[in-house]
């Protein structure tokens, strides 16, 4: 098994980091990526989220350079 680190970053809202997560691995793994490559982008999408403000959605040119 590996352990994929969180990266340090400040946190406002927490709101929609797990559906984020889950919606990105989805994606990845469906799209051909290896179970680790899919939850690092999925952990990396995740922090994306956590850093604004409420229940907001991230766009796919914000991920896209980690595909």
């Amino acid at each position: 098994s590996k352990i994929i680190p969180t990266k340090a970053k400040e946190i406002f809202d927490v709101t929609g980091a797990g559906d984020t997560f889950i919606a990105v691995l989805a994606f990845a793994i469906a799209n051909g990526k290896t179970i680790a490559e899919s939850c690092e982008l999925s952990n990396y999408a995740s922090s994306i989220v956590v850093g604004k403000h409420g229940c907001v959605t991230i766009e796919y040119n914000e991920i896209e350079s980690m595909l």
